[in-house]
């Protein structure tokens, strides 16, 4: 089968090459089998002129995707195994139970490729997106290949080294010395049909394009196929604070006014707003959009200040009046500009275990006021965070470049396991790396707008808000610096993807339990010699269509239970 392309136009059903040909076979050896009722022996030349045609029109797109995939270097695929095991029973004198493989595998083949068309084409109309599924499908046909020479291993010791030492057995197995050639040959084309994977190769393509298509329908779109499978193993989910926890710009909460400098007057409210905001107005920073947004808010102007410039943590300096001001962090005054902040640590603290973000006001000499600042936190954090362990997480993170003591306050409010605070962008990818390597798989959320490494260093990076994201102007076809990208700024799509994610895991064991299950029964039913090659066929190819109906299975579920991740 041939699998993995996308397409934006399917035909309609009678005009499908693939299911014309399968019906028309269908009904060639149905016509067949009708000529032949009441006949025995031989076969005549009109019941074998009906077989030999269902054979030749169901087998054509078959063999043929074998064939090629034979002659380009592919290995053994499941097409060329089913034609080889149709050759074989037609070559042994079986053509009733070649035509039966043929027709049976060319309409459960026909089924799952028209499936896959038709979810594919509502996937890519549902997004403009591009996901990608032919890693996925080029792992299951390396796979494939590999189980086909394996099978064509086992059918040759079956045909050939078995009767080679049939002696050996005969006093122990009665009857196996009369067995010729040509049984041993049967019962090896009975093995290549029974243990050949058709249900798992065709069924877990239409299941991964099936996951796709749920998740485009709710705005949760997922890249690649790989990521499906990252997706189903996360068991740590990390929340960058600015882009997944909070919602909106943040916002002046509480100014203090201070003077602890030698020389100099103690500031107003609004003076220390007007002086924050002068010396910030030129940054583009979080922190400093909400200073100056507060400043405008309340006619405050803003000081004139010259010569401003960045410096870490978010910090800035500019001159005025002649005096260097510092507005920042503040690790930036303790720290690089070694300014004593002891006698205001009682207020930052206070600020800070009501998990609001402090900034210091101030030059070489002393504080000038403290500012703090908030961002609302998104309604639905704290539920979304408790539907995220339903679902099978077991650790969420708090990724922030605030301090310990303010986020540490915001992720006990919310019910979070683990703070990592005081992150640049070089420093997250470290967290999000260790964080790996402690705990195995790990989903990063983010809005992706500087987190492009950090992302691609998670198991599974997850970029919310794409809608706005577009809404504000950005180009539709930006690349996503990560697997999955969910339309909505919250977590619900996210919880809606791991379900998704866990679904198609468990129809794909399901799916290879059932291919196992129907392999053992079928081989041991050809051990005990109960089973004729037709019976294997129609047990072998029952089990596809059970497969591809399992695939569909997921279609039917809006996988959510009980959470709305709308």
């Amino acid at each position: 089968m041939a699998v993995g392309h996308g397409t934006t136009a399917v035909p309609a059903l009678w005009r499908d090459t693939r299911v014309v040909a399968a019906a028309g076979a269908a009904a060639l050896l149905l016509v067949g089998w009708l000529a032949g009722l009441g006949l025995r022996g031989s076969l005549s030349p009109v019941h074998l002129a009906f077989y030999l045609a269902a054979i030749a029109l169901g087998g054509y797109h078959v063999g043929r995707a074998g064939l090629v995939a034979l002659v380009g270097g592919r290995g053994l695929t499941i097409m060329a195994l089913m034609l080889l095991a149709a050759v074989a029973s037609a070559a042994l004198g079986q053509i009733a139970a070649a035509a039966l493989l043929v027709v049976l595998y060319a309409v459960a083949d026909a089924t799952a490729v028209y499936a896959e068309k038709t979810q594919r084409s509502a996937l890519m109309s549902s997004t403009d997106a591009r996901a990608d599924t032919s890693r996925a499908t080029s792992g299951i046909e390396r796979i494939g290949a590999r189980v086909g020479l394996a099978v064509l291993l086992i059918a040759l010791v079956v045909s050939v080294v078995l009767p080679l030492i049939q002696d050996q057995w005969a006093t122990e197995t009665p009857g196996l010395e009369d067995a010729p050639w040509g049984a041993w040959a049967i019962r090896a084309t009975m093995v290549v049909v029974a243990t050949t994977p058709c249900a798992p190769i065709l069924a877990i393509p239409l299941a991964l394009v099936a996951t796709l298509r749920l998740g485009a329908r709710r705005g949760v779109l997922i890249t690649d196929a790989r990521s499906v499978g990252a997706l189903a193993r996360i068991r740590v989910v990390a929340l960058d604070q600015a882009s997944a926890v909070t919602r909106g710009a943040a916002e002046v909460t509480d100014v203090l006014p201070w003077q602890d400098a030698p020389s100099g007057h103690l500031l107003s409210p609004r003076e220390v707003i007007a002086l924050a905001a002068g010396v910030v107005r030129q940054r583009g920073h979080p922190l400093a959009r909400a200073i100056v947004a507060y400043a405008e808010a309340r006619a405050i102007a803003p000081v004139a200040a010259s010569h401003a410039q960045a410096l870490a943590d978010g910090g800035t300096v500019a001159h005025v009046d002649g005096f260097t001001m510092f507005v920042g962090r503040p690790a930036l005054f303790m720290g690089p500009l070694h300014i004593s902040l002891d006698t205001v640590r009682d207020p930052i603290a206070r600020w800070q275990d009501e998990g609001k973000t402090v900034v210091v006001v101030g030059d070489r000499t002393g504080v000038h006021g403290l500012i703090a600042l908030r961002a609302p936190v998104h309604p639905a954090v704290r539920a979304r965070i408790a539907a995220l362990r339903a679902v099978g997480v077991r650790r969420v993170v708090l990724l922030t470049d605030d301090n310990a003591r303010t986020a540490g306050a915001l992720a006990r409010e919310l019910g979070m396991d683990t703070v990592i605070a005081d992150l640049t962008p070089e420093t997250k990818v470290a967290a999000v790396r260790d964080l790996t390597r402690q705990y195995g798989d790990v989903a990063l959320l983010s809005d992706g707008v500087s987190d492009a490494v950090a992302l691609a260093a998670a198991t599974v990076g997850v970029v919310l808000g794409v809608g706005a994201r577009r809404r504000d102007g950005e180009a539709d076809d930006a690349p996503f610096p990560a697997g999955v990208a969910v339309v909505a700024d919250d977590l619900g799509g996210v919880i809606y993807a791991l379900i998704l994610a866990r679904r198609n895991r468990r129809v794909i064991r399901q799916t290879v339990a059932l291919w196992v299950i129907v392999m053992v029964a079928l081989i041991g039913g050809i051990g005990a010699g109960v089973l004729s090659l037709p019976g294997v066929v129609l047990g072998h190819e029952l089990g596809e269509f059970v497969a591809i109906a399992g695939a569909l299975r997921l279609l039917r579920a809006n996988g959510t239970g009980t959470i709305d991740p709308a």
